[in-house]
């Protein structure tokens, strides 16, 4: 989505639709995954990969989730041993490993500073996994336009050594390109940049190997065969898009789908999207596409 428009405070009246429509697909989807279950031998194993954004106070702003949410969402995944790191997912989908019924990968975009102090020690806590997406010509340039928030706080995106820490803490750290542009509508030779200069300067700045790449905006519009080719060409395993949906062994390693966590929802809908209430989401990913946001700049 663009970072701008997403980031605009919703009013009330599109708040609410917004939220009546989510909820709905996701008490309906239940409904028929429980149907489904009753007249099945045993659960379809699959993980779902969540995406969160910023984490703190906010007013009307899908992309922010309460800090009081957040430490809820993770102490229930920990208890009923639903998160899985990285190297489990890839093993999975290379079918090298099971994996429970309903695991759960947890991702963080953007690279707001909250994401240190804010979720950071939540996961450390309940010994979460999580890998957090990073633009990298964005990290340690701050103040900048997209560091405004809905309430009018400014939140900066976090510094190099920030990013370290968040490292040296458990979070894995991927890239979500150089400049947070559609890969898909750019020529090959900018989205061949986007994908290898961003890896290289993450690896660099941090010591660390870059493994997933997450596209920005990940509509149907922002990646193809072509962005994974140059993915695969730059050393990464795996890429995530922002199609909803669960992830099944002989999935598109590169055409990975995750499932957005909202602010403003209550704990039962998260509890509902863990266990496929925004699957069905999917159709409107595949037959809208068109008008979804992904700029090219």
């Amino acid at each position: 989505m663009n970072a701008h428009v997403s980031r605009l405070r919703l009013g009330v009246g599109r708040w609410a639709t917004k939220k009546l429509a989510r909820g709905s697909v996701a008490i309906g989807s239940r409904l028929v995954n429980s149907l489904v279950s009753r007249v099945s031998s045993k659960p379809l194993p699959c993980v779902r990969v969540l995406t969160y954004h910023r984490f703190g106070p906010s007013r009307r702003d899908p992309f922010c989730v309460s800090s009081e949410a957040f430490n809820q969402h993770m102490q229930w995944l920990a208890s009923r041993r639903l998160a899985v790191s990285l190297d489990q997912v890839i093993a999975y989908l290379e079918r090298r490993e099971t994996l429970l019924p309903g695991s759960v990968l947890v991702t963080i975009d953007d690279g707001y500073r909250s994401t240190l102090t804010e979720a950071l020690p939540v996961l450390q806590k309940y010994q979460v996994p999580a890998i957090a997406f990073l633009t990298s010509d964005r990290v340690d340039r701050r103040p900048t336009g997209d560091s405004q928030v809905e309430s009018g706080v400014e939140e900066p995106i976090l510094t190099w050594e920030e990013v370290r820490t968040l490292r040296a803490g458990g979070v894995e750290i991927g890239s979500h390109s150089l400049t947070h542009r559609s890969l898909a509508r750019m020529p090959g030779a900018q989205a061949r940049e986007e994908a290898l200069g961003s890896l290289r300067r993450i690896e660099e700045k941090t010591g660390s190997a870059v493994r997933a790449f997450a596209y920005p905006f990940g509509t149907r519009a922002d990646y193809s065969a072509k962005t994974a080719a140059y993915l695969r060409e730059a050393g990464y395993r795996c890429a995530f898009t922002s199609q909803h949906g669960s992830v099944t062994t002989g999935a598109d390693i590169f055409e990975l789908p995750r499932v957005k966590v909202e602010g403003g929802e209550g704990f039962w809908m998260f509890r509902l999207l863990v266990r496929g209430g925004l699957d069905a989401w999917q159709f409107v990913d595949r037959t809208l596409w068109r008008w979804q946001q992904s700029p090219g700049s």
